[in-house]
Order: structure tokens, then sequence, then C-alpha cells
């Protein structure tokens, strides 16, 4: 299996810096202004971008209804295989144009307190579990909080992207999106600092403002991404550490359903490049109660490159961090220099019913040596009486039936359930798979184990109404 030459490397990346940045930089400017001072309202935009449709902190969708609950309760705590008693304290707020979610858990048992929950100052900023402005038409859209399915485009350099993996080192991130019909500005960044993993992207739809009939032109959308890595980059020179082009068109369309053929070329500084060829199927309103998207893809990727990199796993397993395998001898799933050549066949679903229900599956099966599939579901449901999440991320793979075999090391999982017993009396449930920093490494990179976690608690809620 042969390698992308040094020299091809060198000249593609050498006219990249001449010719991508340049260009990159001149429509950013063109997008923010465009966004703040363009007046029409914005055509319909990706859904999958991060938790803009996230039905769990959806904004209110009368403009007449603001609706506040407060919680408190305790219970127990199961962490590794130690037993603590918690107390936990959690107050929402949502607006036609806002939603904030505060939440706080302290843990103590025999041994003394839970120390990862209040070591450091930067745990009053982990209170924070959303605060999200999303204005009328989703022309501007921004959240800080743990990010968890940030997406950049079709997913080609980031998917499923999450600072949440490590719950004990999680991080407070941002996203935003600016939008109007002809631009579209996607930024998510890791945490709210300088040195953090920061992603950029812009749409772009030339023929956007076309008047009269639609034509194939004026659903064409140009998009460009760029990543950088400021904590810990790829390379050492560089205003990037890995870029995406992509072109996307609607070309049939009936009954409320689109379909969306795409192309897009994505490419890790320094490491490979990887060619994708698609299609999604796209219903934003059926029949005013749901949202559909089916998206079928081939992934032709060579060595040193792995689609979605920047994805669910990347702040405990990627050039940064690593997973510590089972046998504690190794570490889990394979370094980007040991990734070797091969095809891809992405698939993936999504069903959104409106305040009540939730499907989004995606699988990614790679065709070649290693186990490199990717897996990941997102399952919510709301009655009157109980609210039950599942969340599931998992690498490693090879096909689909490998899904019921043992978990492995490359896997994270959360379970919640709320059932109202009666008035304002909850039992709440979780129950997740996390990872845990160890406190030595062999090497210079920092290493995470996975941990069980497991929490049933008793609260009351105020007012009593499900949310």
């Amino acid at each position: 299996m042969a390698r992308i030459s040094v020299i091809t490397k060198g000249r593609w990346a050498s006219a990249q810096r001449r010719i991508f940045i340049p260009v990159f930089r001149k429509r950013i400017t063109i997008v923010v202004l465009a966004a703040l001072f363009l007046t029409s309202n914005a055509l319909a935009q990706s859904a999958l971008f991060g938790s803009i449709d996230d039905p769990t902190e959806r904004v209110s969708v009368s403009k007449w209804r603001h609706r506040s609950t407060v919680e408190f309760g305790g219970g127990f705590s199961l962490v590794g295989p130690q037993w603590y008693t918690a107390a936990v304290g959690d107050f929402t707020s949502t607006t036609p144009k806002t939603f904030l979610h505060l939440s706080s858990l302290v843990r103590t048992g025999l041994y003394g307190a839970y120390k990862p929950d209040t070591d450091e100052a930067y745990d009053v900023l982990r209170m924070v579990e959303t605060a999200k402005y999303q204005s009328s038409g989703n022309r501007v859209y921004a959240r800080i909080g743990p990010l968890d399915r940030t997406r950049l485009g079709s997913g080609h350099l980031v998917s499923f992207f999450s600072t949440d993996a490590a719950r004990d080192n999680r991080t407070v991130g941002l996203e935003t999106r600016l939008s109007n019909p002809v631009f579209t500005f996607d930024f998510f960044a890791e945490r709210l600092s300088a040195h953090a993993l920061v992603g950029s992207r812009l749409t772009v739809k030339p023929f956007g403002e076309t008047s009269g009939t639609s034509t194939v032109l004026s659903t064409l959308e140009i998009g460009t991404s760029v990543v950088r890595d400021r904590r810990t980059p790829l390379r050492d020179k560089g205003p990037f550490d890995a870029s995406e082009a992509d072109i996307r068109v609607q070309v049939y369309r009936t009954g409320g359903f689109q379909f969306f053929p795409y192309v897009s070329f994505a490419r890790i500084a320094d490491y490979g490049q990887g060619l994708s060829f698609g299609a999604d199927v796209e219903n934003d309103n059926f029949a005013d109660v749901a949202r559909l998207h089916f998206r079928l893809a081939l992934h032709y990727n060579s060595s040193d490159f792995q689609s979605g990199y920047y994805g669910a796993f990347y702040t405990v397993n990627s050039h940064r961090a690593e997973i510590q395998n089972e046998s504690g001898v190794g570490s889990a799933g394979f370094a980007l220099r040991e990734i070797e050549r091969g095809n891809s066949i992405e698939t993936e679903f999504r069903l959104l019913i409106f305040e009540r229900f939730e499907l989004w599956y995606a699988f990614m099966r790679y065709h070649g040596v290693q186990e490199l599939s990717e897996y990941h579901l997102r399952l919510w449901l709301r009655t009157n009486r109980f609210v039950v999440s599942i969340g599931q991320d998992r690498r490693g793979l090879v096909g689909f039936r490998s899904l019921f075999n043992s978990l492995g090391d490359e896997n994270r999982m959360s379970f919640n359930f709320d059932y109202r017993v009666f008035q304002a009396l909850w039992i709440k449930i979780n129950a997740n798979y996390t990872y845990v920093k160890l406190p030595e490494s062999r090497n210079s990179l920092p290493q995470f184990i996975v941990q069980r976690r497991f929490n049933p608690m008793i609260v009351l809620r105020y007012p009593t109404t499900s949310r």
C-alpha cells in the first residue's frame, strides 16, 4: 500500500498557503459583515451543526411562553469502585430566544469528599451545562457549554466532536453560527481560551438570492473549513492543522423531500487526505411534526488520514492523549501515522419529532485490514411522565455485527432517566461510561482509562410540570 509521496505533500501544502488562506480570510470578513447588516431572512441551513437543533435544549416555540424550573435533592453516586452520597442542584430557564441550564453535583464518602467536584476554580464554570441564544429564523446562534455533537459541514473532519469524554476534565466550549441567504459562518472552540481546538467554516450560496423560479444553481453551496489545535498542534508551523473543501447542490425536490449530492475533499496537513462522495435526503418539516435526514456516502482515504478525526474521542485518544487498553500495557486504537489506506461507507439516519422524540444513528463502516469502523447513537423520548435519553459513541469496530460484541476501550455511553412519582417528586437515574485521567503516564502523553458511573437520585422539582 503506497504512501503519498513527500514531494506531492509539500507542493500541495505550499499551494494551500499561497491560495487558500488569503481567500479564506477575505471570506471571513465578508460573512461577518453580511450577517450583521443584511436584513433578509436566512434560508434553511443544516440542522446538524452542533446543538442548534438538540431537542433537550430547545428554546420556547411560543413568544409568550417563558418557563423556569428549579430542582434539588440527593442520593448516591458510584464512581469506579467507590460509593458516595451526593447532593444535586439544577436550574433551567427557557424563553423564545434563550435556553439556560445550570447544574451542580457534589459527593462525599467514607474517605472524604470527591475532590474533582471542587478542586479547582474552573469547576464553577463547569456548572454551565448550556447557555444558548437562538434568534428567530436561526440567523444568529450561539451556545456555551460542554460540546457533544459538534460537526462542520459534512463531518469529513469534525463530526460528533465532544469535550465531555472525560467528565471530570470536561471543558466549557463555544459554538456559533451567523447566516443569511448567501453566507453561513460556523465556528467552534473547545474551551473559552486562546489555547484550545478551534474550527471554522464558511459556506457560500453564490446564487442564493436568485429571484423567480428555483434552479439548480440557486441551491449550489460551496464550503471551506479549517481546524487548528492551539493547545497541542499537529505541526509546529502553519496557520491550521487540517482543511476541507466541499460542494453541495439540490438536484431533486418532491413533497418537501430534498436530494443533495455532495463531494468533499479533506486534508490533515503533513499527514494524509481523503475524498468523499455522498448524498443527503432531507425534509426539514414533514407534516409539521418531524424532521428527517438520511445520508449515504463513500470515503476514499490515503494513509495517515481518518474521516472525522476531530470527533467524540479526540480529547482522550488522538495525537495529544491516549486511552490505555484493558491489559494496561498499550493504548487503544491507532495513532494517525499508523492508519493505512482504505475505504469506508457512511450511513446516517436522523428522525426528530418536535419536542417529543429523537433518533440519530450514524455508522462509518471501514473496509480495510484495521478496526477503524465508528458508530454513534442519540436517542431521546419525552412524555408527561418521564424523560429518557441514551447516547453512545464507539470506535475500534469492524462490521455492524461487532456492535454486539464486548464494548471495548473506545466506548462512551450515557443513560438518563427522569420519572415523576407524583407532583414535584422525581426519581433521576444517570449511568455512563466516561474516562478518567491517570495520575502517571508511561510517556509524555496524558493517559485515560474507562470509568463506570451510576447516580440514582431523588429530587424535588418546581414548578411540577415536565420539561
